[in-house]
Formats: structure tokens, C-alpha cells, sequence
């Protein structure tokens, strides 16, 4: 299906009604339509083309999110709110608020038009008395206390205005560049997040809150000198004491340099940098170090490597890789060093270029959500060193096919292999007890799996949805399986249990139960 009409006897639209129709690119709404439900056209990703009718007074809760391919949309004069995420990650170039609208849901991470990266022209009706977009500055601004709440690729933040509100920018990434007028007193955090084209930022030299000193674009609180938001050309400059929360987050950043006085990194100062191939620490910082040229940041007291790079080289006396240190960076091939003896939560999560890990003997765990989302990971060397792995080490590693796990592993966290849709067999090591919930829930391409005789317990949708799974092997001392175990697993007809094979779920649950056992 194309296209469609709803008819003149319509009245409403329920919510999800067209949710992921993802052939859809056509739909023509008739007048007599006064209600649509939220996320009624979310994630149709090939709709180009919709005519709103004219009696809606609301554009709902994620009505057009990840609409990718909707680029224009006119929104009636009898509407008064757009909702949170009503836009979110859609294609949508432009947008006029009409006169009517006086509620806006903004200044959070689920705002109305958060992440449109190709949003580019905003007009606010004159006669809009709540919003504005004074001087054609492209953005919203709520007029009684000139805060700026949603911006574009295009927007001049005019004069007068006092602040930017949270997430205001978020995911404008054709936003190359940006003046903050002097009268700009508060910028939200997360404001500029995701603005991977933003080169030149620039603050007015009367500002007495921010300043922009030596032409580093960058946006600094010039109260204590901390760099709040960065950009691909930012220079820190030397005096900078801090890097602030996310100031560099999904920037087109390529390389960087850590001057002396910097004392404090915030944790997520680097995320999803994608493009940063080149770190570098002054020798005289007595925090951080870049040691051997490595191409990372290291918390010199302990070792610990806090911020990865593309570039990166791990050192043979970094005793620790933080929580998120590579968190979306563009390393394709690491190996992890035998000297290092503890890699914190989400230490590579969404590094989406990463096809290979090797690591050395000396880690005995590898935490929570390590690799989580690592879509291009195919090779993982993990040594006998192992005992444990956490919760969701591997999940959504889209492109890996087959694992050896050491057989010292004893414990296997709750949704390992989640959504792991190339996987295709896998042997549970003998010391494991039980298979945690969800465990290989969305492995569509598993045939086959070897469970250990010592397992005891299925969790919690363990199988979900591992519709390729034809046989299994249940071990004989188990005596409890959950009963969403195996949902979803429409080929699975042969479960053997004690050298018994049933033909389906339902004979082993009968089988199962009666023998005394746990089917819950």
C-alpha cells in the first residue's frame, strides 16, 4: 500500500493506526477528521505527501517521528499544541507555527522537533501571541521571557534574546555556524548536541556570561572557565580549568589538544566522535596524559583511560578503560593489552565502526553493555582469563555470526546476545547454571545452540523470536523454563528432553510439568 484516503465518515485516527507502514508515501485526510491519535504515522519512512485536515487542534505525541522522507507539511490554523516528539527525526525542511498554537513541547530530550536534521526554515505566525521568530531568525522563541527553544540549520539568535534552552539545537547537523549575542545569559544543557557540521562559533564580546576568547570556537562560562560547548575547530585555550558535560558530544571534531590547566573532563565530554583520530595531552598537565602518543586521554593517578579515539593505541601500563571511554568513536580493530585488568560499563558502546576485538589474558570480567550496539562487530577474541560477562554485553551487534566462549565462564548476563541477528550457533561453557532472560531474544538467524548439562534454569524470553531455530537440546537436570522462553521460535519442532523429542512447546511444557518442574 502507496497510498491511501480516508473517507468523509471518518472522524478519527487511532494511535499507531499506520505506525511503520514503511511503503506508505501518500495520504489524503478528509475535513471530517477532528482526531489524530499519537504515533499514528510514526516511522513511515517513505511518506512524503499528507494533507491535514482542518478541524485537528493537536498535532499528538510522536505523530510524524522518523517520517525521514517527509520533508514538507503544512499544519492547519486550528491547532494549539504540537506534542512531544511530533516531528522527532523526521525529514521535514521547514515548518510554519500557525497563530493558534500555544503549547510546545521543547527543551527536553523528547521535544516536538528533536533531531530534524534537515529542518532549516522555521516561521512563527506574526499573530501568534505564546511564539515567535523575531527578525526571520529562523527559530522558535516564547516571547514573554526571550528564550530560544527550537533553532535550525539557518538560525540567527537575534538580539535581546536571554537564553537557549535545553536541546534547543540537538541534532541540527547542517549547522555550520553560530553567534551568541551579549544579551544571552543561560544555554541549556545538550543544546547543541548532535551539530556534527558546527565549525565557527562566535560570543559578542559584551557578553559578561560567556566568552569565546582567542577565537577558539567554543562557547566558555567565563565565571569559572569551563568550555561548555565545542565544535569541529575548537582550540581549547589555555586557562580553560574544565571540559563541561557533552560540550564536544556528536561534534564533527577531528583532533584536539588538552592544555595544561585542564583539571576536569566530564564523562561524556566526547561521546560519538566519530571523526576524532588525534588526541593529544600537554606534558605539563598534572591530571590527564596522552603517554607514547597514544591518541587518548589518561587519568594519569590511576591509569585509567577515560576518552578514546579512532586513533587510539592502548598503552602497556593503562590499568583501566573507563565507563563509555570509546563510546561511539570510529575505531575500527582494538586490542586490549594483558595489563589491563578492568574495562568499566559501556566502554566501546556504539562504536559502530569497530569489526574487531582481541583481548589479551588479565581481564576476568567484561561488564555491562561493553560492546552494546557495535553494528559492524564481527571478531572477538576473549581470553580464559574470563569468569563473567554482564548484562547485555553483545547486544545488537548486528554483524556477528559466531562466538567461543571460555569454558571458565560462569555466568552469562541478562540479554547478552539480544538482538544479535547474524548470530548463528553458540555453545553455553559448562560452568553456566542458567540461561538469563532474554538472553537470545531476536537472534532470527540462530540454528543452533549447545546448552550445558549443568544448566538448570530458562529465563524470561530467553529464545524470543529466534525464528530459525529448528532443534534444541534441553539439559536433563533442569526444572524451571519460563513460558515465554521459546515465543516466537516458529520452526522450532524438535526438543528433545531426557532423549524424549517433542514436536513442539506445548508437549515438552505438558511433559515438563508433570514431571514436577517449573513452567511459569
Amino acid at each position: 500500500m502507496t497510498s491511501i484516503v480516508i473517507p468523509e465518515n471518518v472522524t478519527s485516527i487511532g494511535d499507531g493506526a499506520f505506525a511503520r507502514c514503511s511503503s506508505l508515501e501518500k495520504i489524503s485526510i478528509s475535513n471530517s477528521v477532528t482526531e489524530i491519535g499519537d504515533a499514528a504515522f510514526s516511522s513511515c519512512e517513505n511518506l512524503t505527501d499528507i494533507t491535514l485536515p482542518e478541524h485537528i487542534t493537536a498535532i499528538e505525541p510522536s505523530t510524524f517521528s522518523g517520517c525521514s522522507s517527509l520533508k514538507n507539511i503544512t499544519i492547519p490554523e486550528s491547532v494549539t499544541t504540537i506534542g512531544l516528539e511530533a516531528f522527532k527525526e523526521s525529514g521535514i525542511t521547514g515548518i510554519i507555527i500557525p497563530k493558534n498554537v500555544t503549547s510546545i513541547e521543547a527543551g527536553d530530550e523528547i521535544g516536538a522537533f528533536l533531531k530534524c536534521d534537515n529542518l532549516s526554515y522555521i516561521q512563527v505566525d506574526e499573530r501568534n501571541t505564546v511564539y515567535d521568530s523575531r527578525d526571520n531568525c529562523n527559530a522558535i522563541i516564547q516571547t514573554e521571557d526571550n528564550s530560544l527553544l527550537v533553532g535550525s540549520n539557518n538560525t540567527i539568535i537575534p538580539k535581546g534574546i536571554k537564553s537557549i534552552g535545553k536541546y534547543a539545537f540537538y541534532g541540527c547537523s547542517k549547522l555550520k555556524s553560530i553567534t551568541i549575542p551579549s544579551s544571552i545569559t543561560s544555554i541549556g544543557d545538550s543544546a547543541f548536541v548532535d551539530c556534527n557540521s558546527l565549525e565557527r562559533i562566535q560570543v559578542d564580546e559584551d557578553n559578561t556570561v560567556y566568552d569565546s576568547r582567542n577565537n577558539c570556537n567554543a562557547i566558555i562560562q567565563t565565571e569559572d572557565n569551563s568550555l561548555l560547548v565545542g565544535s569541529s575547530n575548537t582550540t581549547i585555550p589555555e586557562g580553560v580549568t574544565s571540559i563541561g558535560l557533552g560540550a564536544f558530544l556528536g561534534s564533527g571534531l577531528t583532533s584536539i589538544f588538552i592544555p595544561e590547566s585542564i583539571t576536569s573532563i566530564a564523562y561524556n565530554a566526547f561521546w560519538e566522535c566519530h571523526d576524532l583520530n588525534s588526541i593529544q595531552v600537554d606534558e605539563k598537565n598534572t591530571v590527564y596524559d596522552s603517554r607514547n602518543n597514544c591518541n587518548a586521554i589518561i587519568r594519569t593517578k590511576d591509569n585509567s583511560l577515560i576518552v578514546g579515539s579512532s586513533g587510539t593505541i592502548i598503552p602497556n601500563d593503562v590499568a583501566i578503560i573507563g565507563a563509555d571511554a570509546f563510546h561511539g568513536s570510529g575505531i575500527t580493530e582494538i586490542t586490549i593489552p594483558s595489563n589491563v585488568l578492568q574495562m568499566q560499563n559501556d566502554a566501546f558502546e556504539s562504536c559502530n565502526s569497530l569489526v574487531k576485538v582481541t583481548i589479551l589474558s588479565g581481564i576476568t570480567e567484561i561488564r555491562d553493555y561493553t560492546f552494546l550496539e557495535c553494528q559492524k562487530l564481527e571478531e572477538v577474541v576473549i581470553p580464559d582469563s574470563v569468569t563473567k560477562l554482564g548484562e547485555s554485553v553483545f547486544g545488537k551487534c548486528k554483524n556477528l555470526k559466531n562466538i567461543n566462549l571460555p569454558e571458565g565462564i560462569t555466568e552469562i548476563g541478562e540479554g547478552e546476545f539480544s538482538s544479535c541477528s547474524s548470530l548463528e550457533s553458540i555453545t553455553i561453557p559448562s560452568k553456566v547454571t542458567v540461561i538469563e532472560d532474554g538472553l537470545f531474544i531476536g537472534c532470527n538467524n540462530l540454528t543452533e545452540v549447545t546448552i550445558s548439562q549443568n544448566v538448570t534454569k530458562i529465563g524470561i524470553s530467553a529464545f524470543m523470536e529466534c525464528s530459525n531455530l529448528k532443534k534444541i537440546i534441553i539439559p536433563d537436570g533442569l526444572t524451571e523454563c519460563d513460558g515465554s522462553a521459546f515465543d516466537g521460535c516458529d520452526n522450532l519442532t524438535s526438543i528433545i528432553w531426557k532423549d524424549i523429542e517433542y514436536k513442539s512447546i506445548t508437549d515438552f511444557s505438558d511433559a515438563f510439568m508433570n514431571a514436577g518442574n517449573t513452567f511459569f
